[in-house]
This record gives C-alpha cells, sequence and structure tokens, in this order.
C-alpha cells in the first residue's frame, strides 16, 4: 500500500495544460510522483530518500524535459535531485554548497530567464530559498551556470517557516517574490527586480503559525498566495495592481501540507493537500477559482 508520510513535504510541476507531476514522501523514506497526462495518473517511486517530513520544492523548464527536486538530506543540507531528458534521474551538485537548513522549514525554488519564460536575461537561472540553521534567516542559493551564495538574506523569519516563490517577467524585467512568515506571525513578501531585493507590499494579517504557503504567478501579471488563517482555513489572496483581502476555498479541513499550480493564465487550478489521515487528494478549480471540486488523486489508504 502506497502510504505518505504524515505532515509530508508536497511540491508539484507542470510543463503544459493537464501534465503535471506532484511529488511526495512515503512511510519507507521513499519519494514517490503521481504524473497525470491528459486525464490518467500513474505513479513512480524516485530513487533518493530524504531525511523523514523533508520539505520538497522542484521546477520544470525545457517543455518538462528538465526537472529539479530539491530537498534535504538527513544532515539537513539543502540536496537536488535532476533529470534529463535522455539522461535520467541523477544527484545534482547542489549539495556541494553545504546549505544547512533549520529542521522544519519549508523550501522554495524558481527558474527564470530567457530559455524559460522566452524573455530576461540569456539562458536559464535557478534560485532556491531556505531557512539557515545557524541564524535562522532566509537565505539564497543561485545557479547561473554553476551553484554559488545568492544575494538575499532575511533576518526576521519565525523558525521553520514555510517559503514560497514565484519568479515572471514584467516591466521589462525579472521579477521574484518569496513569501515567508515573521516571528509576530505575519506573512511577509521581498521581490527583486532590476534595482535589486526590496520588502514587498502584502499585509495579509497573522496567520496559523507554521501555516503552508504555496504561490502563484500568471497573465499580466496576477499574483496569488495560498495559506492557513488563524481560523486553520485554506485561503488565498491576489494581487493584480494591489493585494486583496482572503479567500476562503471551501472543502479542506484541517491538515498538512499543500501546493498550488495553475493553468491558462489563472482559468485553471489544481491544489494538492494532505488530509491529517494522512491522504493526499485533490482540489480542482476550472472556472479561475470561483468554485472548487475534488478531482481524482487519492494517495493513502482508502
Amino acid at each position: 500500500m502506497t502510504t505518505p508520510i504524515p505532515g509530508t513535504g508536497i511540491c508539484v510541476v507542470t510543463d503544459r495544460l493537464w501534465s503535471l507531476r506532484v511529488l511526495y514522501q512515503l512511510l519507507n523514506g521513499r519519494i514517490q510522483e503521481s504524473v497525470h497526462l491528459d486525464g490518467i495518473w500513474t505513479a513512480d517511486d524516485l530513487s533518493f530518500s530524504p531525511v523523514d517530513d523533508s520539505p520538497l520544492a522542484a521546477i520544470t523548464y525545457n517543455a518538462g524535459k528538465e526537472i529539479r527536486v530539491y530537498f534535504l538530506d538527513t544532515d539537513y543540507v539543502v540536496q537536488e535531485y535532476c533529470f534529463s531528458d535522455g539522461k535520467g534521474w541523477y544527484r545534482g551538485e547542489i549539495g556541494n554548497q553545504g546549505a544547512k537548513a533549520t529542521p522544519g522549514a519549508g523550501l522554495a525554488a524558481i527558474v527564470f530567464g530567457s530559455d524559460v519564460l522566452g524573455s530576461g536575461e540569456k539562458g536559464v537561472h535557478i534560485r532556491v530559498y531556505y531557512q539557515e540553521a545557524a541564524s535562522n534567516d532566509i537565505a539564497e542559493l543561485a545557479n547561473d551556470g554553476y551553484w554559488h551564495t545568492g544575494e538575499l538574506r532575511i533576518a526576521d523569519a519565525l523558525g521553520a517557516t514555510s517559503l514560497a516563490a514565484v519568479a515572471y517577467y514584467f516591466q521589462n524585467q525579472t521579477q521574484i517574490r518569496v513569501y515567508y512568515q515573521d516571528r509576530a506571525l505575519y506573512i511577509k513578501e521581498h521581490g527583486h527586480n532590476d534595482s535589486g531585493w526590496f520588502k514587498g507590499a502584502l499585509n495579509a494579517g497573522q496567520i496559523t503559525a507554521h501555516s503552508p504557503l504555496s504561490a502563484v504567478a500568471f497573465g499580466d501579471v496576477q499574483l496569488q498566495v495560498y495559506y492557513r488563517d488563524l481560523k486553520g482555513r485554506v485561503v488565498f489572496v491576489k494581487n493584480t495592481g494591489a493585494w486583496s483581502g482572503p479567500s476562503v476555498i471551501e472543502g479542506i479541513g484541517p491538515g498538512y501540507n499543500f501546493a498550488v499550480l495553475q493553468w491558462e493564465s489563472g482559468k485553471y487550478f489544481r491544489l494538492y493537500y494532505q488530509q491529517f489521515s494522512g491522504v493526499i487528494s485533490e482540489l480542482c478549480s476550472d472556472n479561475s477559482g470561483q468554485s472548487w471540486f475534488n478531482g481524482q488523486l487519492h494517495v493513502g489508504p482508502k
């Protein structure tokens, strides 16, 4: 029986409409991916085992021919597992940085550049965000052809905060947004553009301590950030020039982590979440988030 570990990290990547991969950790410690392709779900075990309840983050580019998964090993060092078309799965090089993360904290990853977004900096650029064990600062690992320490450092984060990040091209420049929870239990936003890093304007109020976070960016441009509010409900706020108040997503009860994706500039949403029973389920919207319905994915005991 395929049984996810309680509190597993969950991440999702997509390369096109109706094609996606959801990754999570099983009780045996291995990572499994549920793959959806044009209406059909299949599952595959991957050949690496993080620390139990490792956070997971992933990116994909080159029309799904390249996948990178980020996790913590048993020493809580940020590691990378890679897929390349024609090569298969192999160990990446980010672990050579020796970046040790706070136990229980999240990971976030983004990819940008002209070969990814169709505009912006030449090539492919990857950023991974983690909470540094020695300081509890949010820190950045960067790959611009090789791995190195990035510029971002945030000092007011709650210990073991979740993390989310997005990258998009807007106003003739690459934009990055990183989301985390501060010590006062507020969601905070840091942004980056051609002028460097700056504090963002998100002010969603206090949220549940150690709430999961997930974020998407689409169109020209809408940002959405998902979290659990103080009542434990999964909600999201959106920015189309200014941040809105929270909208509640009905149909999700108490539970653990979740991850969100979108297609077609926000027409279709898919939310993958773990219930306290351990089951990982899917919630869907095909009308820009106006209403939601249960999807087909069910991972865990019946």
